[in-house]
C-alpha cells in the first residue's frame, strides 16, 4: 500500500498557477491581516490555506517611510529567514523588495513574537543555495521564475540580537 500524499503537496499547484497567483496576490493580503489579528500574530491565511511557513515583515516604505506590513513565505535557515521576491511570477519586483533595499532594518513576527532583523540581498553562490532551499520547500517558485523571465531577488533576514 502506497503512502497517501500530503494534501498540501498536491495543492502547491494552486498558488503557482496564474489564477492562484492572482488570488493570493489580491485576496490573501486582506485575509492575512484579519487572521493575523484574530490569532494574536500566530496564523496567517497563507499558512492556513497553503500550509506554507509564513512570516509577517514590517518595513519602512522606501518613499513614504511609513511602516508597511507584508506576509511572506519565510524559509527558515537556522536563526535566519530566506525570502524570495518572486511577486507571484510577475515581470517586476514586489513593492516590499524596494522597501527592504532602502530600509533593511525590519521586524519579523512569527508565532506571536516580534523580533528585530536586518535584510541582506544575496548574490552568486549564496543566491543559488537559497534558491535551491526555496524550491525544495515550494516548487511553485520554478513556475514563477519561468513566468517572470527575470532573475528573482532573494534576501536573507538576519536577527539583530544574536
Amino acid at each position: 500500500m502506497q503512502p497517501k500524499p500530503d494534501w498540501r503537496e498536491k495543492g502547491y499547484w494552486i498558488p503557482a498557477s496564474k489564477a492562484g497567483s492572482m488570488f493570493f496576490k489580491t485576496i490573501a493580503p486582506a485575509a492575512d491581516r484579519l487572521l493575523f489579528c484574530l490569532s494574536g500574530g500566530r496564523q496567517t491565511a497563507v499558512s492556513l490555506i497553503a500550509g506554507l511557513p509564513s512570516i509577517v515583515v514590517t518595513v519602512k516604505g522606501a518613499k513614504s517611510a511609513k511602516p508597511r506590513t507584508v506576509t511572506l513565505l519565510g524559509i527558515s535557515d537556522q536563526a535566519e529567514f530566506i525570502v524570495i521576491a518572486s511577486n507571484f511570477g510577475q515581470k517586476h519586483n514586489p513593492a516590499w523588495y524596494y522597501n527592504l533595499r532602502a530600509n533593511p532594518d525590519i521586524t519579523v513576527t512569527l508565532n506571536g513574537r516580534t523580533s528585530a532583523y536586518r535584510a541582506r540581498q544575496v548574490f552568486g553562490a549564496e543566491h543559488q543555495q537559497c534558491w535551491e532551499k526555496a524550491v525544495k520547500l515550494y516548487k511553485g517558485y520554478e513556475a514563477y521564475k519561468q513566468r517572470a523571465g527575470r532573475e528573482i531577488p532573494i534576501f536573507v533576514l538576519e536577527p539583530q540580537n544574536r
